[in-house]
Parts: C-alpha cells; structure tokens; sequence
C-alpha cells in the first residue's frame, strides 16, 4: 500500500497542469499544485532527488523521448523509482530499464538502479498496449530499436552532464569522424546490442 502511496503523484506526472491531494485514512499524504516536471518530481521524490536530476531530451523519426534521471548521488537499491509514460499512459517495461542500466555502464555499483521518470511520444501503431489485461505493461513492435533508442538518448544526457566520460578511446580510427559527428548514435548504439543483448536478463534481475 506505501509503494501505491508513494508512486500516484509520480505515476500523474503527465498531469502537470493538474493540482491534485491524496488522502489516506483521512490523513493528506500530498497536496500538490500545477508545477513543472522537475518540481513536481522534487515536491513527491524529495529535494534530495529533485536537486540531482539529469534532463533528457531527444527526438528521433520514431519518437520524442523527454523527462529526468537522477544521477549517481541518488541511485535506488530497487527499480521503485522507475517510471515510464508512453503516449502518457503509466506502464512498465523491462527492456527500458535495461536500456537504462546499460546507459551508465559498467560505473553503477552492483545492486543499484538508476531512477527515472520518462516520457515517450510515439505513434501509436508502434506500441501495443493490450499485451496485459490492467494495461501497465506494453509491447513495441520494435524491442531491439526501443532500446537502442533509449540507451542511447540517455547517454547522451549523461556526457552532457559530464556524469560519464564521452567516449571510449579504444575505438579503431575509421570510426572517429562518425563518433565526433554523431556521439552515442542510434547506429553506434546498434552496433553494442548484439554483445549487450546476452546481458540484459542478467542486468534486470533484481
């Protein structure tokens, strides 16, 4: 019942120009006014989150993927603070959070996830949303892109932010025009899928 409490302020982010109370057993849990994003995240999370929170902001042909993760100083030892809106419908999705994870790399201490509130914009015909009968669960037509997309938005978040290194400098030297072009590109990202797809199950666990 505390996880309920806890997430439906975060899990109404899309509600932005909403204010709205939670009221439990006659005590007010929240009471929230129109905010921004950031804020209202802050307002439910906790100063502590709002005051680490990483922007992303990426638009593909295929989607436009915005919101926040927090970065390193608030890491979560479960996927609890994990939210995802597709077409600004609440839903999880274990590939995401694998895009994630793969996202901040080897550096995320082992038992730890990063925490995210994300949201997707995307045609409808890529997504089907009755794959489970409360609809909190979806499938994209399109699993290996989704998470190269993902993986890679995020990433580009975190060198911006300075929270991972830009780039690996083992790369041979007939990529480095491409890599200064385009940096974590959806090609790039595609070319680490196949080695990471193995480890996905594993990295989810937990």
């Amino acid at each position: 019942a505390h996880r309920d409490l806890h997430s439906f302020p975060t899990r109404r982010s899309s509600d932005l120009d909403i204010g709205f109370a939670l009221v439990n057993e006659g005590k007010e849990i929240y009471n929230l006014k129109p905010a921004p994003l950031k804020e209202r995240i802050g307002q439910v999370l906790g100063s502590r989150v709002g005051d680490n929170l990483i922007e992303v902001n990426d638009d593909t042909a295929v989607m436009e993927i915005t919101g926040f993760v927090g970065n390193f100083d608030v890491l979560r030892k479960s996927r609890n603070d994990q939210y995802l809106f597709v077409n600004k419908r609440y839903v999880n999705d274990r590939t995401i959070s694998a895009a994630l994870f793969a996202a901040f790399g080897e550096s995320i201490p082992k038992g730890t996830f990063p925490l995210y509130i994300l949201f997707f914009e995307i045609d409808p015909e890529r997504v089907d949303v009755n794959v489970h009968p409360t609809k909190s669960e979806v499938k994209f037509a399109d699993q290996q892109m989704m998470y190269s997309l993902v993986r890679g938005a995020v990433k580009r978040a975190l060198i911006t932010d300075n929270i991972i290194p830009e780039m690996q400098h083992d790369r041979s030297a007939s990529h480095n025009d491409f890599d200064r072009r385009f940096g974590s590109s959806i090609v790039d990202d595609m070319r680490h899928f196949s080695a990471e797809r193995g480890q996905i199950d594993r990295k989810s666990v937990g």
